[in-house]
């Protein structure tokens, strides 16, 4: 399988993901890029942390063998990749986009919450249900993953 990495809502590269006997191998390629870049993959409101990319054939690369234990922190169904702690975002409708109009990047926390900031304040995001949702919060799906929205 084959998913794209993403920087600033564009494709940057591709994480090539296959077996190869025991091991899950993570074999990613972004061309053009430079600097320090922490890869993880994403999916169903999961982070999966790779590694850092090192710089060779005409940009950065990463190859990563994981064995099934190692697997078992990672997303069941991988969407993308991208930096580390960053998450994006799947409004899921016109007006779940009133919190931010703009892309976002949003900080993982280990209860399953997430953070962002916001001009001069915070959105944080806690997961909810389709029929519950706080006074004064808007629900959102983030990653596939149903939240409720407070800014403060």
């Amino acid at each position: 399988m084959e998913y794209p990495i993403m920087e600033a809502g564009k494709r940057a590269g591709s994480v090539k993901v296959y077996q190869e006997g025991l091991f899950t191998v993570f074999e990613a390629k972004c061309g053009g890029a430079s600097g320090l870049v922490r890869l993880s993959v994403y999916g169903g409101g999961r982070e999966g942390y790779l590694g850092v990319m090192q710089p060779g054939s005409g940009g950065l690369y990463l190859r990563r063998r994981l064995s099934r234990a190692q697997m078992k922190g990672f997303p069941e169904r991988i969407e993308f990749a991208a930096k580390a702690g960053m998450a994006q975002e799947k409004p899921r409708s016109e007006d779940a986009r009133k919190p931010c109009e703009k892309a976002v990047y949003w900080h993982r926390y280990s209860d399953g919450s997430l953070i962002c900031r916001d001009g001069g304040g915070y959105i944080i995001a806690l997961p909810a249900s389709e029929n519950c949702c706080g006074r004064g919060a808007v629900l959102r799906e983030i990653e596939g993953r149903l939240y409720m929205l407070f800014r403060y």
